[in-house]
């Protein structure tokens, strides 16, 4: 007897859809997503932790960059957030707030200097900002290595990095709402300072001996002569706690910094003080929720729900008036992004999605009109010169039938283009040729 195969039923694959990022609305989530990153080994080495991991995907929540991008495009240093250039022209450019951008590096050797070049939507003039060899050799950055004597990136890519200044400069005059006052990684590298910071605490050298003769306090070997000088090498192996210098420990990839006393580590010696309290976090998880304890909200407080209330039909419907008239209101691309910050954002989970995207073809719809009003404003035509070119083409008419020429080419395109006064001038002297060919068939 033949036997048939029976194959499973299998949701068929989709394809053409454009991915979408994970955006988390709690905290819970933030925190599920940052111990998810930190678990898989995936996140960047000075985000280990789950909890570095939420701070930085609050801070890129915070500008408009998804989880998963603002732990590779956020770095700490020196204990600061910082966003490295290229995520910080993804982020004005997805702004479109950007009307136009232009960066380049003129000159060779030390005459080097980059440019960059921005203008925002509205603003009626660009916004330049250079960072040349010489403010960079200024800064102490130009040739500069790393405190084992590695090469820098100004040594091996210094056009790419007179190029980051440059860029940091301009992006954040001009755009700092945007940026939301973070600096660019490149930048705050290049001021970190890698060279040990114990070589500048020096401890009392044998010239200057203490009261006692120039003999720690915790031995009691025989005092030297007044007049001699000890050497280094004789000193014994502990001083007191004053005179040790502690040395500093300088992450070159987070910029974060370590002080180690050498006196701990011996083991002849006293234990440490003990270092100051920090406090503590209660990571433990709750076998029922699986998050830590301190984010767990049913515990020490009434527990809430997390999500929001839903408005009411009637203001749904004054809702969408408001968000109406705040769009079709905004004269620019600034005042449309604050209304939709004001209006949109804050009832986003409390509006059904079918109004909410409503009131998104109202702030779409004026979007495109501003963005056609500001192109038809780059084509207006300079009155006075286009009523000079309109005055040259009739004087070359020596014939009625070449007006029709100068109506087609010169007079009618510019309608649009150029004030009502200077149209209705520019109609009056066409006529006013026209006139006179007329009179003169007349008396022939």
């Amino acid at each position: 007897m033949n036997q048939v195969a029976v194959i499973p039923n299998r949701a068929p694959l989709a394809a053409g859809e454009r991915p979408a990022a994970i955006v988390p609305t709690t905290i819970e989530q933030v925190w599920r997503l940052a111990e998810l990153a930190a678990k898989s080994g995936l996140a960047p080495r000075d985000m280990a932790a789950p909890e570095k991991c939420a701070v930085a995907i609050l801070h890129g929540l915070e500008i408009g960059l998804p989880p998963m991008q603002a732990l590779q495009r956020i770095a700490v240093i020196n204990g600061r957030p910082t966003i490295w250039g290229d995520a910080a022209l993804a982020l004005v450019r997805a702004s479109r707030l950007l009307e136009s951008i232009k960066e380049e590096v003129d000159g060779e050797g030390d005459a080097m200097v980059a440019t960059c070049t921005v203008m925002r939507v509205g603003d009626l003039e660009t916004v330049s900002r250079t960072f040349s060899v010489a403010d960079a050799k200024t800064a102490g950055l130009w040739n500069k290595r790393g405190s084992s004597g590695q090469p820098t990136p100004w040594i091996t890519h210094p056009k790419r990095m007179l190029q980051m200044r440059a860029r940091a400069f301009a992006l954040r005059d001009v755009f700092p709402d945007v940026m939301g006052g973070m600096y660019i990684a490149e930048e705050v590298v290049d001021d970190r300072d890698d060279a040990p910071r114990a070589a500048q605490i020096e401890p009392p050298t044998p010239d200057d001996p203490p009261p006692n003769g120039g003999a720690p306090a915790d031995v009691d070997p025989p005092a030297p002569p007044a007049d001699a000088k000890s050497e280094p090498e004789a000193e014994p192996a502990t001083r007191p706690a004053a005179e040790t210098a502690k040395v500093e420990t300088v992450d070159p990839a987070t910029g974060e910094i370590t002080w180690e006393d050498p006196a701990d580590a011996a083991a002849d010696v006293d234990p440490p003080a003990p270092t100051e309290a920090k406090p503590t976090v209660d990571a433990t998880e709750d076998p029922k929720s699986g998050l830590p304890a301190c984010l767990d909200r049913s515990k020490g407080a009434a527990k809430k729900s997390d999500k929001p209330k839903p408005i009411s039909l009637k203001d749904q419907a004054a809702w969408l008036d408001d968000c109406r008239a705040a769009a079709e209101g905004a004269d620019s691309m600034v005042d449309l992004g604050v209304a939709q910050t004001r209006l949109l954002a804050p009832y986003r989970d409390r509006v059904p999605p079918q109004i909410v995207a409503q009131a998104e073809m109202f702030f779409d719809a004026r979007m495109e009109a501003l963005e056609r009003e500001a192109e038809a404003e780059n084509d207006k035509l300079d009155p006075e010169q286009w009523l000079r070119d309109l005055d040259g083409a009739l004087a070359g008419c020596e014939a009625a039938e070449q007006l029709g020429d100068v109506k087609e080419k010169v007079l009618l395109p510019a309608k649009s283009q150029v004030p009502d006064a200077a149209w209705k001038d520019g109609v009056a002297r066409y006529r006013a040729k026209l006139n006179s060919f007329m009179t003169n068939l007349d008396a022939g």
